[in-house]
């Protein structure tokens, strides 16, 4: 509600980069906000911070491109 935006999650994937117990996993989203589709990426030890990093990420591209008003789909270069 803060950014004003209403992304819609298009994909969600988790990834195991080392392991054991402290093992650091990488999540990697699809965020689609006014018809912009957007990569976001996090990394943690904590898969729940990882999310939170990922969407963060996807929804702070978002406002840049549109601040630069110069966006380019990154999923089709």
């Amino acid at each position: 509600r803060i950014t004003g935006m209403k992304p819609k999650l298009i994909d969600y994937n988790i990834e195991a980069v080392s392991e054991g117990k402290d093992a650091i996993g990488v999540v990697k989203i699809i965020v689609k906000s006014n018809g912009m589709e957007v990569m976001g990426s996090g990394i943690s030890t904590d898969i729940i911070e990882a999310s939170i990093k990922s969407y963060l990420d996807a929804l702070n591209r978002i406002v840049i491109f549109k601040s630069n008003n110069t966006f380019k789909d990154p999923l089709k270069e």
